[in-house]
């Protein structure tokens, strides 16, 4: 499992890949501030970045290896959570999957959409991959009035130059 953060504090930001220069004017103009709620991730390993909401800061992103046979991968969003009756997928503690963005091949994205039952909603295509998203279902009692929603996340999705 390979994580992603943004690190705004503390350099050099060699998790996230970014160069000195890149890091400075994140740090400097992207990060949240009183009058900037919203802050931007950015994954270069998938090629895209989408705007998260401020009230997510502490936030974890961690790639998931999917079989080849589904597509290369997704992309847990957690965030930290005070709710004792509450843990991830994977049993931890202090911490809920807030968002998955995954990346299938076209083929599996094909079959998925003719299946019955819930689907991830499409964000777009690249090449031969779909990147798709689910939210989660339920939310922790600490996160019920943080005033985000799917859509407003969504929206910004877009792939990197």
């Amino acid at each position: 499992m390979k994580g992603y953060t943004v690190c705004p504090f503390i350099p050099p930001c060699h998790e996230y890949k970014l160069s000195l220069f890149d890091w400075i004017r994140y740090r400097d103009n992207l990060r949240p501030t009183k009058d900037r709620e919203n802050y931007p991730y950015v994954n270069a390993e998938f090629n895209f970045q989408l705007t998260l909401p401020g009230s997510w800061k502490d936030f974890t992103a961690d790639t998931v290896e999917m079989s080849s046979n589904f597509g290369s991968g997704s992309i847990l969003f957690r965030v930290p959570t005070t709710s004792t009756t509450w843990t991830d997928e994977y049993g931890n503690d202090g911490y809920a999957t807030v968002m998955r963005i995954y990346i299938f091949n076209s083929s599996y994205w094909d079959t998925l959409q003719s299946e019955e039952g819930p689907k991830p909603g499409f964000l777009g295509k690249n090449g031969d991959l779909v990147y798709a998203y689910s939210f989660w279902q339920d939310t922790p009692e600490d996160w019920r009035n943080k005033g985000f929603t799917s859509q407003e996340i969504v929206s910004t999705f877009k792939f990197l130059q």
